[in-house]
């Protein structure tokens, strides 16, 4: 999985993951495809050091509808899941607003310093980011 980082002065650092699916060549229908990916995120779930938070974040658009979400781990266990309608947004307003959704979370909720893995389908948004 392709990955960015952000460095918060003073803070966690932060890294951006995008899976096989964003990066293309990617079908959801082939098999072969999707154990490919399986395995892949598998292996970078591994290495993922222990105490760190992990969020998983999403934005979407569809039929006029604009939402984000994101669920929240640390150590394998849920810590939350968030969620909102942003009134017709775009699609990458969406995208982003989800990170910005998991970092204020973990601003507020997490005094450990942890390092943050976030792991999202928007190159647009990590690129935002991260460049």
């Amino acid at each position: 999985m392709a990955c960015g980082s952000l460095g918060i002065s003073g803070g966690p650092n932060v890294v951006f993951r995008l899976g096989l699916s964003v990066r293309g060549g990617f079908s959801k229908d082939s098999p072969t495809d999707c154990v490919g990916a399986f395995t892949e995120y598998n292996n970078i779930i591994d290495d993922i050091p222990v105490g760190s938070i992990v969020a998983y974040t999403d934005g979407s658009k569809s039929n006029g509808r604009t939402g984000s979400g994101c669920i929240i781990f640390k150590d394998n266990v849920v810590l939350e899941k968030l969620g909102v309608n942003l009134n017709g947004r775009s699609n990458n307003f969406a995208e982003l607003f989800a990170i910005k959704l998991t970092l204020e979370w973990v601003l507020h909720n997490d005094n450990t310093n942890s390092d943050i893995h976030i792991f999202t389908d928007s190159m647009i948004a990590q690129n935002s980011l991260v460049n």
